[in-house]
């Protein structure tokens, strides 16, 4: 009985301390009480991320894209109101022999932004892509795995929110 009882005291120490060595997800930009739908390091102690509202449904909530220099505010925030994510975000989903890609895009003065990541057999790539008159202008890949929101929740609410088809082939743009 002892022994039972000392095994399970040393487990629930390990598991204590394997709880603590954890680390914690990165939020970038996003608050404490968002949603983090997306969030990487970027070069240059940049930073993106895409937090939505925990209420975020079909008719309420919000998703805000946000880029800038890690301990600073936002140098762009899109949009800059949190409003409901129709009409201005599309989402887009790309499968290819043992790959896939899923990202979130938005125009913004001129510009399609593009964030999200592909991975697969092939490639494993997470970044920002900025695109402007169908060729890339530019590219910022993730330093490090990226944290993608993958709660089935968060993942119903983005559906129930309803955002079009992205129409600009992100993937002809993968590094």
């Amino acid at each position: 009985m002892n022994t039972i009882f000392l095994m399970a005291a040393a487990l629930s120490a390990g598991l204590m301390n394997l709880a603590q060595a954890a680390p914690a997800e990165f939020r970038g930009f996003c608050a404490a009480d968002e949603q983090v739908v997306f969030a990487c390091k970027l070069p240059k102690r940049k930073q993106v991320s895409l937090c939505a509202s925990h209420d975020l449904g079909a008719q309420k909530g919000y998703l805000q894209y946000r880029f800038g220099e890690a301990g600073k505010p936002p140098e762009l925030t899109f949009p800059a109101a949190r409003v409901h994510p129709r009409g201005q975000f599309v989402q887009g989903r790309q499968l290819w022999a043992a790959n896939a890609m899923h990202w979130y895009g938005f125009d913004n003065g001129g510009f399609h932004y593009a964030v999200g990541s592909a991975g697969g057999r092939d490639m494993d790539v997470s970044g920002v892509w900025v695109i402007k008159d169908g060729k890339k202008r530019a590219f910022l890949a993730c330093q490090g795995a990226p944290f993608e929101g993958n709660d089935s929740k968060l993942e119903q609410a983005l559906q129930q929110a309803a955002l079009e088809q992205d129409t600009v082939a992100v993937d002809d743009f993968l590094p």
